[in-house]
């Protein structure tokens, strides 16, 4: 049994390849289904699309990763792990945030206790993300980035507020009911009143707004929000572009000031022709990485010892993967104290 995984994430391939391989999430799951006899689980974050696959022998995940590569190109860009030892240490790694843009992120530990808990999920990468997870937790502790607030939100927010003198309160609207979109909830809204625009979850939108003390929106009113509002902010889940050039165009035609526009989706919710409007200022995740890259500098002493504990704990671990074999992730644990 030899355990892999093939992935392609924001360091090994530009936006374009990715926002490509998340258009064929459904045809590359069916593509596992078919080779790997449920022996597959793919892992997707706005960062990343990861498999892990549970081979025959470590030849047969040559041949299964090279067939995949030749019908999904995309991941000619990304990377192969092989065997259960690169593989946990790879999901130490990211449950200590280490492979997200936003290093130490917490937001990653909860998608990773919800991917594992999904109906179907595979023993094997089951098994070492519990533990991964379960490690990550003392290493953060350790640290002090178990209670580390930082997220995506926070930047964007304070990106904002920057653009704009400290007597004006921008007018935000967050369109999207999704995971980011819940960030928003949780910030103080100093930094501008922010609506919550939503079509299908407009019911959710609106417990959004109650907890902000704002409004929501239906999507149909988007244009008139285009028109009035200072900041939109996109997350939405839709495979297709929700906010078009054509809709941004009409709505700078009635109005003077700049709209900025900041999309967090993936794959991305604003047409990118919108970047060559006057007056449209237009973020993708991949033009925001300035900003993750200052807040990475200023957590640098943090996140340079997560990154020694994670590695010092992986070279203790090495027997995770035996079932029944506990006494690893407890010498791990005492190399992180």
């Amino acid at each position: 049994m030899h355990l892999y995984c093939i992935g392609i994430d924001y360091r090994s391939a530009p936006l374009e390849a990715r926002e490509a391989a998340y258009r064929k999430r459904l045809r590359i799951a069916e593509f596992w289904r078919r080779h790997a006899s449920g022996e597959a689980a793919m892992l997707v974050t706005c960062n990343r699309i990861e498999v892990y696959v549970i081979a025959r022998t470590k030849d047969d995940a040559l041949r299964q990763s090279e067939q995949f590569i030749r019908y999904f190109a995309e991941f000619r860009l990304g990377y192969v792990l092989s065997g259960q030892e690169e593989v946990f240490t790879h999901a130490l790694r990211l449950a200590c945030g280490l492979e997200s843009q936003l290093k130490g992120e917490w937001q990653i530990v909860e998608q990773l206790k919800h991917w594992i808990a999904q109906p179907g999920m595979p023993y094997l990468p089951t098994k070492l993300f519990s533990e991964a997870l379960s490690l990550a937790k003392v290493i953060r502790q350790k640290v002090g980035l178990a209670e580390q607030g930082d997220s995506i939100a926070d930047l964007v927010l304070s990106d904002i507020q920057e653009k704009f003198s400290p007597s004006v309160q921008p007018e935000i609207a967050v369109v999207g009911t999704g995971k980011i979109a819940e960030l928003f909830t949780k910030q103080r809204t100093a930094e501008g009143r922010i609506s919550f625009v939503a079509h299908k979850h407009y019911a959710l939108a609106r417990a959004f707004a109650a907890k902000t003390r704002s409004k929501a929106i239906s999507f149909i009113e988007l244009p008139c929000v285009l028109k009035n509002t200072d900041v939109v902010i996109s997350a939405t889940a839709s495979p297709h572009f929700v906010i078009k050039k054509e809709i941004v165009t009409q709505a700078l035609a009635k109005r003077s000031r700049p709209l900025y526009l900041y999309d967090l989706a993936m794959p991305r919710d604003i047409e990118p022709a919108v970047a060559e409007l006057p007056n449209a200022v237009l973020y993708n995740l991949d033009d925001l990485s300035g900003l993750f890259g200052l807040r990475n500098q200023r957590l640098r002493r943090q996140i340079d010892l997560v990154e020694y504990l994670a590695k010092e704990a992986a070279g203790e671990y090495r027997g995770v993967w035996n079932e029944g074999n506990s006494e690893n992730r407890h010498t791990a644990e005492r190399a992180c104290l």
